[in-house]
């Protein structure tokens, strides 16, 4: 198989696809042949050799998230799910590759209706925005602020408040993404890249403030977000639902 190879950091030219030798499923491991990979910000941060975690040892096959047709499988593991459309985790290394070995816990089944590529999008961001989710539990009738929200996991988010029954105040810094929140149904869409854009957020959503908060910016951003959370907001489920 083909697979692609990290051993230096630096640029996406330092990203090398090479034939490897295939992986063999263990005991209870699936093989996925891979259709589609995904790649994260943070992803490209760790092949520049500039992220903030510790860097890995390499050489290495990056990727984490994946969405393929298990092929086979290992001892152990059910056989049924040969042929089966899946989307899954890598652990975090493996993922740029033709084909994959993992955890047959670990697989998702994809619906019929859904392609790999979107499948493969929903991975990180998917379970990021209903980890928030839960956290701060949106309630019917209350207002949500949602940072960044042009972004996956703040479109995602926009979308599962609203089948809460909240009320979506979504801020971003283009008009692009901001069209891309209003599509995904926020009710107020917010440009925060413009002064006084707090004051726009309070004259839509009431002078109190929002219940519930989520903010994925940081620094002056995040915490004039976190700062339009009304006293008492959202019975203490206000705060910084995620953040860098």
């Amino acid at each position: 198989m083909r697979a692609v190879w990290l051993r230096k950091f630096g640029g996406p030219e330092v990203l090398l696809a090479e034939e490897t030798p295939d992986f063999v499923p263990g005991e209870g491991q699936v093989l996925v042949e891979v259709v589609a990979s995904g790649i994260t910000y943070v992803e490209t941060l760790v092949r520049s050799g500039s992220a903030p975690m510790p860097l890995p040892p390499l050489p290495i096959i990056p990727g984490n998230g994946v969405a393929g047709t298990v092929v086979a499988v290992g001892p152990g593991a059910d056989t049924a799910l040969i042929g089966r459309r899946v989307a899954t985790t890598t652990g975090g290394s493996g993922g740029y590759a033709e084909k994959v070995a993992v955890s047959a816990s670990t697989v998702i089944p994809i619906p019929d209706r859904l392609g790999f590529q979107d499948a493969v999008g929903l991975v990180n961001d998917g379970r990021t925005a209903l980890g928030i989710a839960r956290a701060v539990a949106p309630k019917a009738g209350e207002w949500v602020l949602i940072g960044a929200a042009g972004g996956g996991v703040g479109s995602l988010l926009i979308q599962v408040a609203k089948q809460a029954g909240a009320r979506v105040v979504a801020t971003a810094s283009s008009e692009a993404k901001l069209d891309l929140a209003a599509r995904r149904g926020a009710d107020v869409a917010i440009d925060y890249s413009r002064s006084g854009w707090e004051e726009r957020v309070r004259e839509a959503t009431g002078d109190a403030g929002v219940d519930v908060a989520c903010d994925a910016t940081g620094g002056d951003i995040g915490r004039a977000t976190f700062e339009l959370v009304a006293r008492g907001g959202g019975s203490s489920r206000s705060a910084w639902a995620a953040g860098r």
